[in-house]
C-alpha cells in the first residue's frame, strides 16, 4: 500500500503514527513533488493548506505527475466541524489512506490546452508534461473476479463513461482515483460527526475559496461543517448522500470552475443530476443541490434541519449501506420506491416458470438468493439488501423465469421466499427427490426428444436407488412409475 507522509508546519504540533516533516511553506512544493514522484502519498497541514494544495496540484498536473497523491487540511477546519486539529488529521490521514489515488489513469492532453510552464517542460522531458492523471473511473478485481462485469454494464450504460459512472454502481466496484466510500466511513468513524451540522462534499480546487469566505464571517458562523475533500464533485453515491442524512447531516455538493478541466468529471453532471440527485429527492423529499463557493456560503450560513436516526453511530459501525437503507425506511415510511441509480435490487421470479433448478443461486455474485431444502419442500430465498440488479441471474435463468429491478422495499436484510415448490420422492425408498416442477420439466424435455416412458422412470429414483435398479437389485411397479411419468408431464 501507498505510504502517507505529512508535511506539517513547523508552528503546529502533532503526535501522528505516520511519517511527518515538519517543513516551512517555502519548501512544501519541491518536498511534495518529490514525495509523490516516488510514489507517497502526502498530506499537507499548513494555514491556508488548500491555496497551497491548488498551487502544488497544479505544478503536479503540468509535469505529469499524479496530483491525486496530494491533500491537505487546513488547521481552522477543525474549528468548524469541534474537534481537535489531531482528531482531524488522524481523520484526513485515514481518509487519504484508503483512496486508490495510486490507481489514477494517465491519458495524452493537447498541449494547446494544457498549460505547461518552460521548468515544467525541462523536468518533464515534454513527454511527461503531455500526459495527466485524469479522474477516470477504473475496474476493480473485485468486479471481474465476482464475473459481474460480463453481464452489469449498468455504470457505464447510465453514465456514458463519465466519473459519475463510480457514484451509480452499487458495491463500489468501480473506482476513481480521488475518492472512496470505504474511505469516507474511516473518515467519518474517527470524526464522529454530531448533529445539526452539514456534510460538504467539496471539490479541491474549491475549499481555499470557502474557508477563507468563512474566516471573514467569523463569529455570524455558527453550524458544525464537515468538508469530504474529492476532485470530480459527481462521484458521490446516493448511499453516501443517504447515510450523512441519516448521521443528522445536510449534505451539499461543492463544484468549482476547474471541474471543466477534467473530461471524464466535465461530462458527469448531467446525468449525475438527472439519476442520483433525482433518487435523493424521491426519497427524502429534499434536494442535494450543486453549488459553486460564491452559493456555498450563503446556504452553509443557514441552520441546518436534518435530524438524525435514533443511535446512528451503532449502525455506522457497521457499513455506510446499512446507514443508508436505515435512512430510506425513514423518509419512505417502508412503501417500497423505484430508483434510478442502483442503490438496491428487487428480483421477481415467475413460479409458472420456474423449476428451483437453483441455476441462478450458485450464480449470484453478492449471495443475495439461496436455496431452502426441507424434507417436504424446496424453495429460493432472497435478501433484497444483497442485490445490486446486476441481471446476473435472469440472464442465465434457462427458464426466463426471472426479472430484475430497482426497487428499494421495506426490510431490506430480511430473507423473503420468492417461489417453492413440494419435493416428489423416490419410488423406491420414499427419500425427497426433487421439486416436483423440476422433475416436470426435466421429463417433458426428454420425452419430447423421443425417449419412452420405461427409459425415463430412473429419473424417479434417488441416486442409490438409480443404481440398485440399473443392477437389477430392486424392482418398480413399472405401471404405476408410467402413470406417474405421465401425471408429471401433463
Amino acid at each position: 500500500m501507498t505510504s502517507v507522509v505529512v508535511l506539517v508546519d513547523n508552528n503546529l504540533k502533532l503526535d501522528l503514527n505516520v511519517r511527518s516533516e515538519y517543513i516551512s511553506p517555502g519548501r512544501v512544493a519541491a518536498r511534495t513533488l518529490r514525495l509523490i514522484k516516488n510514489g507517497h502519498k502526502v498530506l499537507l497541514v499548513y494555514d491556508n493548506a488548500w491555496k497551497l494544495w491548488a498551487t502544488v496540484a497544479r505544478e503536479a498536473w503540468m509535469r505529469g505527475e499524479n496530483h491525486f497523491l496530494i491533500d491537505a487540511l487546513d488547521p481552522y477546519e477543525a474549528k468548524l466541524t469541534g474537534v481537535s486539529l489531531q482528531q482531524l488529521a488522524t481523520a484526513r490521514i485515514a481518509y487519504l489512506s484508503r483512496l486508490p489515488a495510486e490507481q489514477a489513469v494517465y491519458e495524452k492532453i493537447a498541449l494547446d490546452k494544457k498549460e505547461v510552464s518552460r521548468r515544467a517542460l525541462i523536468a518533464s522531458a515534454l513527454i511527461g508534461a503531455s500526459l495527466a492523471a485524469v479522474e477516470k473511473p477504473v475496474e476493480s478485481n473485485l468486479c471481474s473476479v465476482r464475473g459481474i462485469d460480463r453481464l452489469c454494464q449498468a455504470c457505464l450504460e447510465e453514465c456514458k463513461h463519465g466519473s459519475c459512472s463510480a457514484a451509480i454502481c452499487p458495491i463500489e466496484l468501480l473506482l476513481v482515483p480521488s475518492y472512496s466510500r470505504e474511505a469516507l466511513l474511516d473518515y467519518i468513524k474517527i470524526l464522529q460527526p454530531k448533529s445539526p451540522g452539514y456534510a460538504a462534499f467539496t471539490s479541491r480546487w474549491a475549499i481555499s475559496q470557502i474557508l477563507q469566505r468563512l474566516r471573514e464571517l467569523e463569529d455570524n458562523y455558527i453550524h458544525r461543517i464537515y468538508f469530504i475533500p474529492l476532485n470530480c464533485p459527481y462521484i458521490v453515491g446516493l448511499e453516501e448522500l443517504l447515510a450523512v442524512r441519516a448521521l443528522g447531516l445536510e449534505p451539499f455538493i461543492i463544484s468549482s470552475e476547474e471541474a471543466h478541466k477534467d473530461p471524464y468529471c466535465a461530462k458527469s453532471q448531467e446525468p449525475y443530476t438527472e439519476k442520483v440527485l433525482r433518487d435523493y429527492k424521491d426519497i427524502t423529499g429534499e434536494e442535494v443541490r450543486i453549488l459553486r463557493p460564491s452559493e456555498a456560503i450563503g446556504e452553509l450560513a443557514k441552520p441546518p434541519s436534518t435530524e438524525p436516526l435514533n443511535r446512528p453511530q451503532d449502525t455506522l459501525s457497521k457499513s455506510l449501506r446499512i446507514l443508508a437503507l436505515k435512512e430510506v425506511e425513514r423518509a419512505t415510511h417502508r412503501t417500497p420506491i423505484e430508483t434510478r441509480t442502483i442503490l438496491i435490487g428487487k428480483i421477481e421470479i415467475n413460479p409458472d416458470k420456474c423449476t428451483l433448478c437453483s441455476a441462478c443461486v450458485k450464480a449470484c455474485p453478492t449471495n443475495a438468493l439461496k436455496l431452502l431444502h426441507t424434507q417436504e419442500k424446496e424453495s429460493i430465498l432472497f435478501k433484497p439488501a444483497n442485490c445490486i440488479a446486476c441481471n446476473y441471474c435472469a440472464e442465465i435463468c434457462p427458464e426466463n423465469a426471472i426479472k430484475t429491478r430497482r426497487q428499494v422495499p421495506p426490510d431490506p436484510y430480511t430473507w423473503t421466499m420468492l417461489v417453492e415448490d413440494k419435493n416428489e420422492r423416490c419410488l423406491a425408498c420414499g427419500k425427497p427427490l426433487a421439486p416436483r416442477r423440476q422433475l416436470s420439466s426435466i421429463l417433458v424435455k426428454l420425452k419430447e426428444k423421443g425417449f419412452s416412458e420405461e427409459t425415463l422412470i430412473p429419473i424417479l429414483l434417488c441416486e442409490e436407488c438409480k443404481i440398485k435398479y440399473q443392477l437389477g437389485l430392486i424392482t418398480i411397479d413399472k405401471n404405476y412409475a408410467k402413470t406417474k411419468i405421465r401425471e408429471l408431464v401433463t
